[in-house]
């Protein structure tokens, strides 16, 4: 059963539903692993800009981040998916694309296990 909901397009609420096997966050950095098809791969690659994010850090407070792009395109909405362990521990965040890399996914033909680098974003979703 999937697990997580993936919007990659905020000004029509695109997405597509995917599992997740990992969710690590530290410092207002997250790292996700989705088991994902091609296509949704292709979906994410489409959409994003990794690296197209303003960074301000300054020491002692929350960093400001924001997407450089014209429309939000490197602004995922990641939204655990109600009924399932990860809704149970996680919420609904924001994030800013740094990277997104992927490889096989052993035990399921056609799978790539994608992995996405991002900054949690401090806004209020």
């Amino acid at each position: 059963m999937v697990d997580l909901e993936i919007t990659y397009d905020l000004s029509t609420d695109d997405s597509f539903n995917c599992w997740c096997s990992r969710w690590d966050t530290s410092n207002y950095q997250i790292t996700l692993e989705l088991i994902l098809d091609k296509t949704r791969l292709n979906y994410l690659r489409n959409n994003t800009n990794p690296g197209s994010y303003y960074l301000n850090n300054i020491i002692g407070t929350h960093p400001i981040i924001w997407d450089l792009t014209p429309n939000d395109e490197n602004t995922l909405k990641i939204s655990p998916i109600a009924g399932n362990k990860l809704n149970n521990s996680r919420d609904e965040i924001i994030v800013f694309v740094k990277n997104i890399s992927d490889s096989p996914y052993e035990g399921m033909n056609g799978m790539l296990l994608t992995k996405i680098e991002a900054y949690i974003s401090g806004a209020n979703i």
